[in-house]
């Protein structure tokens, strides 16, 4: 078995600079393990939906743009990450933000709430950052973390265990010379040519992996290839997956080798993971792709008769219930419901 296999089981991993809302890529959808609470949001609103009606329960507005949000292990309390740098935490009854954590990068988020741990980076000046670990329910720091010097964070892995995290740098071009693409061999086609391009393109990223809780710097990694400002990070089948707006995505593993690959969609508007990394989904223009490993694709589109007039309307966020069963949140903004199997059952607006 990987390595990596073993480590990252499951792990949620949101990466920096995804343009949520804005774009209409990646908005995130929370649901409780038995599926009865969904939480979704556009701009400012937070909508939570009861999971067998789709009904909307309540509005709950947020003075500052969502990015990210995540539940807790009993689904009581919600953590939201907004562009005000705030790690916020809602108590799901009330509809009340009783915790909040300032000056937090709400964009580099990780969630491991098996263990209701949140992981996000503090900058201290322009050179000097760092991890900080916080409890999900209350937000109490757990720990912190130093990186490197001048080490800019792209992407985190909080473990689901809480035992480990793993963060991704940005590109860094202090090694390579860039190629010119005159340059490319001729012959070079599809994911060849991409991958010819992600090696000579000057850049490389590192990978940093981290005991919890005492900090430990267990390993340094480096590959060529680097996250783009519009990707997705996430585990599915014990693989370190990275998924941009435009393909191909690639899979990442412990020692820093790099395979890539396309996802069943033309362009991936949205994406979500199942809590046991074996299913994800990808959303694209009025239909998603529902994969899991070593089953055959379910791909869905939206029926005729249920589709909104004018430009398409696009899946940009999905979320997973403990039995395999999935909601997606739509451009319209719509709330659907799916099924284990794939299969959309339901489709409501939400306003």
């Amino acid at each position: 078995m990987r390595k990596w296999a073993r480590l990252l089981h499951a792990a949620v991993i949101i990466t920096c600079s995804v343009p949520a809302a804005q774009a209409g890529f990646q908005s995130d959808v929370a649901v409780t393990g038995d599926g009865k609470t969904v939480v979704a949001f556009k701009d400012r609103t937070l909508y939570v939906i009861d999971g067998d009606t789709l009904t909307v329960r309540k509005r709950i507005w947020n003075e500052a743009k969502v990015k990210h949000l995540c539940f807790c292990n009993d689904g009581t309390k919600l953590v939201v990450a907004d562009d005000a740098k705030r790690l916020r935490i809602l108590d799901v009854a009330t509809g009340a933000f009783d915790k909040e954590l300032e000056k937090m990068d709400p964009e580099t988020v990780s969630f491991a709430p098996a263990v209701d741990l949140a992981a996000t980076i503090h900058s201290k000046t322009w050179t000097q950052s760092e991890i900080v670990l916080v409890s999900m329910t209350d937000a109490g720091i757990k720990a912190r973390i130093a990186l490197p010097e001048k080490f800019r964070t792209a992407g985190l892995a909080l473990l689901p265990d809480g035992r480990k995290i793993i963060v991704f740098s940005h590109p860094l071009s202090d090694k390579e010379e860039k190629v010119p693409h005159a340059e490319r061999p001729k012959d070079l086609k599809d994911l060849a040519k991409k991958e010819y391009d992600e090696k000579h393109d000057g850049q490389h990223m590192e990978i940093l992996t981290y005991a919890l809780p005492d900090g430990k710097l267990e390993s340094k990694k480096e590959t060529w290839y680097t996250l783009k400002n519009d990707t997705v990070v996430f585990t599915c089948g014990g693989d370190v997956l990275t998924v941009p707006y435009s393909n191909p995505a690639a899979r990442i593993q412990a020692d820093g080798s790099v395979e890539l690959f396309k996802t069943p969609v033309f362009c991936n508007y949205g994406f979500g993971y199942s809590a046991d990394g074996g299913s994800y989904l990808a959303g694209s223009l009025a239909a998603y792709a529902l994969v899991r490993p070593g089953k055959k694709k379910v791909e869905t589109e939206i029926p005729r008769d249920q589709r909104l007039p004018g430009f398409p309307e696009y899946f940009y966020g999905f979320g997973f219930a403990l039995d395999g069963s999935a909601f997606g949140w739509t451009s319209g903004p719509r709330i659907g419901r799916i099924g284990p199997n794939g299969k959309l059952l339901k489709l409501v607006p939400v306003f």
